[in-house]
This record gives C-alpha cells, structure tokens and sequence, in this order.
C-alpha cells in the first residue's frame, strides 16, 4: 500500500589502486574498462519519505467505517442493575412500640398513665 515519494541518490568515488577500478579521473571521471582505472563508482539510493496510494486510502476509509458501525450495531447488551434487596417494613406492636424502616425501636408511653 505504500510506494516511494521521493529519493535520493549519491555517487561516490573510491579509490580502488591502479589498475584495481573501472574509471579514471580527468576532468571528470571516465569509464575506462573493467580492471584499468584507478576509481570505483559507488552508487547509494536513500529514499526521503513513502505516501499510501489512493486504493489503499480507500479500503482504509471503508475498514474504518465497517469499525464504527460494529462499535455502534453489534456491542454487547449492557448489564442489568444488581437487585434491589428486599423490602423494608415497619411494625406497630403492643402499648405503642414501634419498629421503624431503618431497624430503630421507639416506646411512646403516654406520662401518668
């Protein structure tokens, strides 16, 4: 998906020893056969950066929107709520005793009597 932008090449020269390279050096350097020069070309390509083709966007875009869809259609059903515990009650017993929600017990007793 990925292809070349841009590159960059560079030739260097090395000095091989007489009669070891295939150039020579004059102005500039010529090709002068295999085993008669003194120079060997070096060529090295580095490239400067890479750019995704068009297709690959696409099927990018389009794997993209199949995510979100399944994000949104085919998530779990969230969990139900814990129970609620069981009801409270309160009692009213005998002279008035009372027993509230909370679990607190109250005498009410009427003075002189």
């Amino acid at each position: 998906c990925c292809e070349v932008d841009g590159a960059v090449s560079k030739t260097e020269w090395s000095f091989v020893g007489n009669g070891n390279g295939t150039y020579s050096k004059g102005q500039s350097y010529n090709y002068v056969g295999e085993g008669c020069g003194a120079y060997d070309k070096c060529e090295t390509v580095s490239y400067t950066s890479w750019k995704l083709r068009p297709a690959c966007l696409g099927i990018a875009a389009l794997l993209l929107i199949a995510g979100i869809w399944c994000w949104f259609h085919i998530r779990p059903p969230p969990t139900p709520p814990p129970p609620a515990g069981p009801p409270k009650e309160c009692i009213v017993y005998g002279d008035p005793h009372i027993v509230t929600f909370d679990g607190m017990h109250a005498d009410y007793y009427t003075p002189g009597e």
